[in-house]
Order: C-alpha cells, then structure tokens, then sequence
C-alpha cells in the first residue's frame, strides 16, 4: 500500500496514520508485542527504515534469527506477556499470527485445525513494562509508540503496561468486535478510555488508535479531537 509515495508495510495501513498522527516526533521509539515477521504485516517496520528503534516482542523463539537479520538494531524478545509476572498456557497454530493466550480465541481457533496441527503450553510470563524497563532502564518514559496484536489477549497486556504515571503517547491496539453503536462495551476501549483518559483518534476495521490527550506530541490536534 502506498501513499503520496509512502510505503506502508502494516495489514491496513496503521504505520501511515501513526506517522501521519506522531508528526511531532522526528526520531522515536516504539514497543511491538505480538511483533511476529520483522517486514511482513508489520506497524513498525516503517518506523524502522525512519530511524526509529524499539523492542519487539512474540511468542515465537523461532523469529530470533529472523529479527537479527532484518532489523539487527532492534531488541527482539521471545516471550509471552500478562499482566504481571507469572506462567499462562500459549497456543500454538499452522499460521504463527492465530497464536495466543487467550482461552476463548484458542478454542475458536482449534476447532478450524486438526488436532495434531496445534498445541497449547505452559509459558513464563512478564509485564510489558517489566520488559521495557529491564531494556532501557527504570526511569526510561515510555515509548512514542505501542502495537499490540495478540489475538485477544490484549487487554491483560495493556494492564501490565500502562498505569497512572506510565503512559505512552499513541496505542494501536487489535480490537475485533468494536462496534460504533456501543464502543464503550469494547473492554479494552473501556480500560483505555474510562480508566485512563485516553481517545480514540482513529480506527481501521481491525485496530483503534488511542492517544493520550494530555500529551504535547498532540497539542497540533484541535480541542474538539483530544
């Protein structure tokens, strides 16, 4: 997908409208969990090539070398966030993007593979935020940018990751089910919203973007949008 001459490397173009909604930020830093390919359906890859680096985190050990080869500049970890440190059974499935922690998505999941085709173990868990500042120190603010696709197990991330004092800038986050009529049943936009004073700022079929409106990267918004 391209735009006045833009690549975009993301599934429906999210890395476009997050640049075009951190225009403030020349050189940042993002936070991709559920990373999976470092080029392919990636919202970060984009940043990449601006000079932007970050840590990206998936659940697949196998990417490790991957990562290494295509953006050697970030930090890839492979492992499996929650909401604090602990231990959660993670899914594995044919196409790598469909795995998760999520009980209710798994199961849905399961019933379209043979048994024999995917299976489900028990993974050490960390928070978000844990991981952030384990890489870039404790007094590290937080990254200008998040994606998080994780095949419903977003919410117990984000809770593991953005609180009172820690919150960062511009959150893309997979939303399925969202729904115009009644955004607020969405638990995750309630959370965000309701909870920690974030808006929505724009959508795709797929994915919400959230802004902290507090935040100055977003003082060229106009009042009525923040």
């Amino acid at each position: 997908m391209s735009n006045l001459g833009k690549v975009s490397y993301s599934f429906e173009g999210e890395d476009l409208i997050a640049e075009s909604l951190l225009r403030k930020v020349e050189i940042g830093r993002y936070l991709d969990i559920g990373s999976s390919h470092p080029i392919e359906i990636s919202n970060t890859f984009f940043f990449y090539r601006k000079g932007w680096r970050g840590i990206a985190i998936d659940g697949r050990s196998d990417l490790v070398s991957l990562w290494a080869l295509d953006r050697p500049t970030d930090i890839f970890i492979p492992c499996v966030l929650d909401e604090e440190d602990g231990c959660k059974n993670f899914w594995s499935f044919p196409d790598p993007t469909m795995n998760t922690c999520d009980e209710e998505t798994a199961a849905r999941y399961c019933s379209r593979f043979k048994a024999d085709d995917w299976r489900v173990e028990k993974r050490v868990t960390r928070s978000a935020t844990s991981v952030w500042m384990e890489v870039y120190g404790q007094d590290s603010p937080p990254p200008e940018f998040v994606s998080i696709d994780v095949e419903g197990y977003e919410l117990p991330i984000i809770k593991g990751l953005v609180s009172a004092t820690w919150k960062p800038p511009l959150m893309l986050v997979e939303t399925k089910l969202f729904s115009f009529d009644e955004p607020f049943a969405h638990p995750v936009v309630s959370f965000m919203c309701n909870e920690h004073g974030y808006k929505i700022i724009a959508k795709t079929p797929l994915d919400t973007f959230f802004i902290d409106p507090q935040n100055s990267i977003f003082d060229w918004l106009p009042e009525g949008m923040r």
